[in-house]
């Protein structure tokens, strides 16, 4: 069956440049129906699927102070099947997360 999650907030440090957001899960794909990114400082952050580290979403450019907050009930983006979603962060910025996802 299909499960909807929200992952708790992830607070990742200026000096940290990838984390890992939802383990991975056999034979399933991560696809992220929201996502919320405040940033302390100015940064651009992408989310990677895997030990490949294959881009699946875009950077997002966040000012000082700024927050984005994207949704769609159908899905923004995907990890590969089995893949873990990790978040790739550049710049020397605080920044925290929350995403919600379903396995599929």
């Amino acid at each position: 069956g299909v499960q909807t999650c929200a992952l708790p907030i992830l607070t990742q440090a200026a000096a940290t440049l990838t984390s890992d957001l939802v383990a991975a899960v056999s034979s399933k794909k991560i696809r992220v129906l929201s996502l919320r990114i405040s940033a302390a400082a100015a940064c651009s952050v992408k989310f990677e699927t895997g030990a490949s580290a294959a881009v699946v979403a875009e950077s997002l450019y966040l000012p000082i102070n700024g927050t984005v907050a994207l949704s769609n009930e159908l899905g923004l983006f995907e990890t590969a099947s089995g893949d873990k979603l990790m978040i790739n962060k550049t710049g020397a910025a605080d920044i925290t997360v929350t995403v919600s996802y379903r396995e599929v």
